[in-house]
């Protein structure tokens, strides 16, 4: 949220940079995708 908050805010900054907020983001996506993925055929049975 950091790093969105940075790009939404007019003079707004990132505390650790936007590379690693970026990559946290990715990282959550990732692992959400996968969670769903694997969850998904239990699902609809």
């Amino acid at each position: 949220m950091d790093a969105l908050r940075a790009l939404m805010v007019v003079g707004g900054h990132s505390v650790f940079g936007l590379v690693p907020d970026f990559l946290v983001q990715l990282a959550t996506l990732t692992g959400l995708v996968l969670l769903a993925a694997r969850l998904y055929p239990s699902v609809t049975r």
